[in-house]
């Protein structure tokens, strides 16, 4: 049993909204300790801005988040889908980019918070947003798929 339940967490496909979430956190953990590394060496030893460093370093988590999503939490987009798949993703991200941006900028230096606070308290907010979007874009485009599908068969 405990056999069958990690198979069913870890890789079968699923669209069970709680092993996705559960995935998500996974694959975003491994995003952040990118992110974190990536941060801490841009200020720590190249010396650069807290803003322009966790902008940087986003990127570089969210890359990997990407790759996991695709992959993993999310597998099943249809093949014809992906290239819509992929640019909401970079929609969706664009605006979690602003979002983390802003708040990484207002925890920093309007509420003097040190930075890996307030990078915590952006990714934070940010992850409930990536997610929240991505399932409902996958969701729609398992729908379409599904009506594409009847009207062919």
């Amino acid at each position: 049993m405990l056999r069958r339940l990690t198979l069913k967490m870890l890789v079968h496909r699923t669209r069970h909204p709680m092993v996705q979430i559960f995935r998500s956190l996974l694959g975003s953990f491994g995003a952040t300790l990118i992110d974190y590394g990536v941060l801490l060496m841009l200020i720590e030893v190249i010396r650069m801005n807290e803003v322009s460093a966790g902008s940087i370093s986003m990127l570089a988590g969210l890359t990997f988040a990407y790759l996991a999503g695709r992959y993993w939490v999310f597998p099943a987009v249809p093949r014809g889908y992906r290239r819509i798949e992929f640019a909401c993703f970079t929609i969706i991200a664009s605006a979690g980019i602003a979002l983390h941006v802003g708040i990484l900028w207002y925890a920093t230096y309007r509420l003097n918070l040190h930075y890996l606070a307030a990078k915590a308290i952006a990714l934070s907010l940010v992850f409930c947003w990536n997610f929240t979007a991505r399932r409902l874009v996958h969701s729609i485009l398992i729908t379409l798929q599904a009506r594409a599908n009847a009207r062919c068969g």
